[in-house]
């Protein structure tokens, strides 16, 4: 059964057109949706800004044995099983694009640089970010939350609660983020490729591209971006990256807006 679901989420992932989709998926340790129909198939393993999500979704977690999807028009849903969803109120008028499980706290983040968070993925809380930028990717690593978004903005918290503004060096957009290696990596427009050990200082990766780059993973050990042009980067370090005409396919769609 296991090894049918899996084949089932290769060939939807493969059937996804070209563009791709800031779709984020972040969990704690538990398994990864293998579901059907309005369900999320990912495995297990899979650490990813990018994933194959229900199409109503932007983002999803899982923590606690909760899945939690995240989507525009303040969508919060939540379901234990990843077949039966239940409807949250969130509790803010902004669409949400990315959510985050760490530290016993579901984060989420969207557009007008709105941050939510709740203990049990029922009561949500908003937080004070210190901007109003769209903020479109969130990961939990390090023992920290690090989000990313328009104007090149990063914000950073130890507990989802308390955020700060950090210093990016760029006012291109970043759309995606993941931690890898005892490193956070973020993609962008132009081929923006940023890297940070602490999430405080950043430096500029050698980027192959100049394309937008709005899909990132860690998987394997190495990193792999993607634009929406279809054109792969690999990199082994987050800091220097190379075109990849065989890369993994990451499991995305259309770019949020």
């Amino acid at each position: 059964m296991k090894q049918e679901l899996l084949l089932f989420w290769v060939l939807l992932a493969g059937s996804l057109p070209a563009p791709c989709q800031a779709k984020s998926m972040a969990h704690g340790p538990g398994p990864g949706l293998r579901t059907e129909r309005r369900g999320i198939a990912s495995p297990q393993d899979t650490r990813s800004s990018c994933a194959v999500v229900d199409p109503n979704f932007r983002g999803h977690a899982f923590g606690q044995g909760i899945y939690v999807g995240v989507g525009a028009g303040r969508l919060v849903q939540t379901s234990t099983d990843g077949m039966s969803w239940t409807q949250r109120d969130s509790g803010t008028p902004f669409s949400l694009c990315a959510i985050a499980y760490g530290k016993g706290l579901f984060v989420a983040v969207g557009n007008e640089g709105v941050v939510l968070t709740s203990p049990d993925s029922i009561r949500w809380t908003s937080r004070d970010t210190k901007t109003d930028e769209r903020l479109r990717s969130i990961v939990f690593g390090g023992d920290r939350f690090v989000a990313v978004g328009y104007d090149g903005t990063i914000i950073t918290s130890l507990d989802g609660i308390r955020w700060n503004l950090r210093k990016s060096g760029t006012v291109v957009r970043l759309q995606a983020i993941v931690y890898g290696k005892r490193k956070f990596v973020t993609v962008g427009w132009n081929g923006i490729i940023l890297f940070s050990r602490d999430g405080r200082r950043w430096a500029q990766g050698k980027s192959a591209t100049t394309l937008h780059l709005c899909c990132i993973e860690f998987r394997d050990g190495q990193f792999v971006a993607r634009s929406g042009d279809s054109a792969s980067l690999v990199s082994k370090d987050g800091t220097t990256w190379t075109e990849e005409a065989k890369a993994y396919h990451l499991k995305d769609s259309l770019v949020v807006k």
